[in-house]
């Protein structure tokens, strides 16, 4: 699956995953409508997409009926997905100079929080940030 660099992390609430594979219910009308408004090759994306949205791994409301619990497992899951990605995949300790720096901007990541957090990053053009 083409995913430019995102993670896709597929949540199927109140929707049985065999709907969006087989494209059937809502999926498989909507797709109908859309054939007649739409490129067809358009349309085809989409139905390819959907099929490999269905086999990915992800959550199902109905395996987890519990909202609150499935919430909290998909947010875990994310933060989980999201440190391991945002951990510094260069040996700080081998750079001189490097490791107060990394510290320093891991402290202001906040790994521990569980709010929102934005980050900017800016410098000179070219010099990969």
């Amino acid at each position: 699956m083409k995913t430019k660099g995102h993670m896709v992390l597929p949540v199927f609430h109140q929707l049985d995953p065999s709907q969006v594979q087989n494209l059937t219910g809502s999926y498989g009308e909507a797709l109908s409508r859309h054939e007649r408004d739409c490129a067809s090759e358009e349309v085809e994306r989409w139905r390819h997409a959907l099929k490999e949205i269905a086999n990915l791994k992800g959550w199902d409301s109905s395996v987890i009926k519990d909202e609150t619990r499935l919430i909290k497992e998909i947010v875990s899951d994310i933060q989980k997905k999201l440190h391991h990605a945002l951990s510094p995949s260069i040996d700080a300790e081998r750079l001189v100079g490097m490791q107060s720096r990394v510290k320093h901007i891991e402290s202001l990541l906040s790994f521990g929080s569980t709010g929102v957090l934005i980050v900017g990053i800016w410098g000179m053009g070219g010099i990969a940030r």
